[in-house]
């Protein structure tokens, strides 16, 4: 019998701003250290973009600690918007 392990996951849930609407808020995205470079944080990422447009949200929306510069480097890839202070992201779908 083949094991399964986990790699790697996406949490998140759908949540209501009252000046943009149902968003999904992506809570942690997260790849065993092993895992790390080989794109499954991509995968993972674009599918949780997938589901915001399959879900017909007006975006998304997460947080990213600020010494966290793989992370940015990441995010800005898809164009990722930051907030200076708490460095706040979001895709506008």
């Amino acid at each position: 019998m083949k094991s399964k392990i986990l790699i790697g996951f996406a949490l998140y849930y759908v949540r209501y701003s009252t000046w943009k609407g149902q968003r999904l808020y992506l809570e942690d995205l997260y790849v065993c250290p092993d895992w790390r470079g080989k794109g499954i944080g991509s995968q993972l990422f674009e599918a949780v973009i997938k589901e915001t447009k399959d879900k017909q949200l007006n975006g998304m929306v997460w947080q990213v600690l600020e010494w966290n510069e793989t992370a940015i480097e990441f995010y800005k890839k898809y164009n990722a918007k930051f907030d200076a202070e708490w460095i706040n992201c979001s895709i506008d779908l």
